[in-house]
């Protein structure tokens, strides 16, 4: 999408009271964390908010930072 000049952005929903950042788990699945990279590399937007979820509703809390993976060899 980014390619052909439109915006694309990569949504985390984050409902764990507990998390203040994302990052792709390089050490559980690095093919995608190389993806992420990659992507962000080429103009992806990444997001990331927390949630807030009870019985009635789901609700954004706040913003969450989201962390480019380290990759290893």
């Amino acid at each position: 999408m980014v390619e052909e000049g439109h915006r694309a952005v990569m949504f985390f929903c984050v409902s764990h009271t507990g998390i203040n950042s994302v990052t792709p788990a390089a050490h559980i699945d690095k093919k995608y964390a190389q993806a992420f990279v990659e992507v962000v590399e080429k103009g992806v937007e990444v997001i990331a908010y927390q949630v807030a979820i009870d019985s009635q509703e789901m609700k954004i809390v706040r913003s969450v930072s989201v962390v480019m993976p380290a990759l290893l060899d």
